[in-house]
């Protein structure tokens, strides 16, 4: 993500998952509602996860939309465009799962106008979850306490 928002030369960054759980068409979606906003958020209208991973995704969306006081319901939706002057603002340093909550949060900062479009989620199609290892979920716990300690949220 960070090479690619380094990259970015258009007016819009727009960045998904590659495993199929989203459907690219939403994008539709979500650039009707650009005129409006500077961060057009997708947030899954059902998600698609198994029944495990449910509980434990919703727990932790709670947790840090309540804990980084965030912008967004579903900071997991990894469906977002974004315009790109606010991306060039960033200087992200998260490697793992809390990257996502980096990103919020350095795009709230500047005064930045969101908006939150409903996407279709499905099952994955591709690969395998990374993030339920015991090393990785530490990491990310970690993480987000030294984003929090920065941010000051």
């Amino acid at each position: 993500m960070r090479c690619g928002f380094d990259a970015a030369a258009k007016e819009w960054v727009f960045y998904t998952d590659g495993d199929g759980q989203y459907d690219v068409n939403d994008l539709e979606d979500l650039v009707a509602e650009s005129a409006s906003a500077d961060i057009v958020n997708g947030h899954k209208i059902k998600r698609s996860d198994s029944w495990v991973r449910r509980p434990f995704g919703k727990a932790y969306a709670t947790a840090v939309r309540k804990a980084f006081d965030l912008p967004v319901r579903d900071i997991d939706c990894d469906f977002r465009l974004i315009r790109t002057t606010f991306v060039k603002q960033l200087d992200l340093k998260s490697d793992s799962g809390s990257i996502c909550v980096e990103l919020i949060v350095g795009l709230d900062g500047p005064g930045a106008v969101f908006c939150e479009v409903p996407v279709h989620h499905y099952a994955r199609r591709f690969g395998k979850s990374e993030f339920f290892q015991f090393s990785r979920i530490l990491r990310t716990i970690y993480q987000l306490f030294k984003l929090h300690k920065r941010s000051g949220r």
